[in-house]
């Protein structure tokens, strides 16, 4: 069984997400690679080009649940979900996620994509590892009589991406603080803020690896 998590965001998270999230490890100079090389990506035509797509499906976990940020009100539940990302540039690439390209399934409520965004990834030295910073989107659920939608108002680091052995199913784990989108939102009474916590796996049938360049 697949799952997805929104969960609401307390005050004892914010030191856990810290930790999470990390010191900035990363290298300026990041190219996304079919090979494991150490620094580019070895022989031409090795590198991933603009338009490629990397897609997700949304890997196993624990209940789901979407909560405020004093009670843990269960709010939605998702089953399932992918995430598609299509490269835009090459050099510390770029991704272009429209918002049909983040997708929910299995909720007990309603939870859409309203508007997509931006992701970016950067090397981590000495790994063939990337951290993945996301910027942008929009996703509604319902709260109460409310319509509340979450988001990055500004750049923030979601996680880390991890290529397997054979760079075919490499996995992204998100557990990140998302703004409430007030444009987007059509009551007062959400909650200010919540928590996204989801494992992905890539289903891209192309080695992925990040390199330096």
């Amino acid at each position: 069984m697949k799952y997805l998590k929104l969960l609401g965001l307390a005050a004892v998270a914010a030191a856990a997400l810290t930790a999470f999230v990390g010191p900035s490890t990363a290298s300026a100079n990041t190219v996304l690679c079919h090979t494991t090389v150490t620094t580019g990506c070895g022989a031409a035509g090795w590198h991933w080009g603009v338009g490629a797509e990397v897609d997700f499906s949304a890997a196993s976990g624990g209940t789901a649940r979407l909560t405020d940020t004093s009670g843990f009100i269960a709010v939605a539940t998702c089953t399932g979900g992918t995430f598609q990302w299509i490269l835009t540039r090459t050099t510390t690439p770029k991704w272009h996620v429209l918002a049909s390209d983040l997708t929910w399934s299995g909720c007990s409520q309603t939870t859409d994509t309203l508007t997509g965004g931006e992701l970016e990834i950067a090397h981590i030295a000495g790994t063939h590892n990337g951290t993945v910073t996301a910027n942008g989107f929009a996703v509604t659920v319902p709260f109460g009589s409310a319509t509340c939608a979450y988001g990055f108002t500004a750049a923030k680091d979601i996680g880390t991406f991890v290529p397997s052995a054979n760079g075919l199913d490499g996995s992204l784990s998100i557990n990140v603080g998302v703004s409430l989108i007030a444009a987007h939102s059509s009551a007062s009474g959400c909650p200010s803020s919540c928590k996204w916590i989801t494992t992905y796996t890539q289903t891209t049938n192309t080695a992925a690896y990040v390199a330096e360049s």
